[in-house]
């Protein structure tokens, strides 16, 4: 994956809301939809449950949060 797939998903892991992250990172909200689901795909694992509009992080979630948010920072 790629560090424009690990920035998405933290900004969508921090805003709970694909739509949010898709206005702080100016993309359109398919577009973000679209990478969590690339990112899904290539771990074969759920990253967020989707309940009543509302997103919330899963522990596969988590754990790929713990490893993208360094990699986010020394990239930047």
């Amino acid at each position: 994956m790629t560090i424009r797939h690990l920035k998405i998903f933290n900004a969508v892991a921090k805003t709970q809301s694909m739509t949010q992250a898709a206005e702080q990172l100016y993309l359109s909200q398919p577009t973000v939809s679209q990478a969590i689901r690339d990112l899904e795909e290539h771990y074969g694992v759920t990253l967020f449950e989707r309940l009543s509009k509302r997103l919330f992080i899963t522990e596969a979630g988590r754990q790929l949060l713990e490893y993208s948010r360094p990699m986010v920072l020394q990239f930047d």
